[in-house]
């Protein structure tokens, strides 16, 4: 079976809406961290000698200014 996919405008609208709410957020470099390894065989993944794991840039906008442009959007 092969799956087929369209885009479909309002799909593609609400991922425009949800990035305006974060207009001006500063891009930044993938994040990095070391996961706690806790108990081993806990079904954790390693890489390596390290569990590594990514994460999002910490959210450096105010509430004050993911509200107006959460106005913004809704508008």
């Amino acid at each position: 079976m092969k799956f087929q996919f369209k885009i479909q405008q309002y799909q593609t609208e609400a991922v425009e809406a949800v990035v305006e709410v974060f207009r001006g957020q500063p891009n930044g470099d993938s994040m990095k961290y070391v996961i706690d390894k806790g108990k081993q065989g806990g079904g954790h993944i390693q890489f390596g000698e390290d569990y590594i794991g990514h994460r999002n840039a910490d959210i450096q906008l105010s509430d004050d200014r993911l509200r107006e442009n959460l106005h913004a959007v809704q508008d």
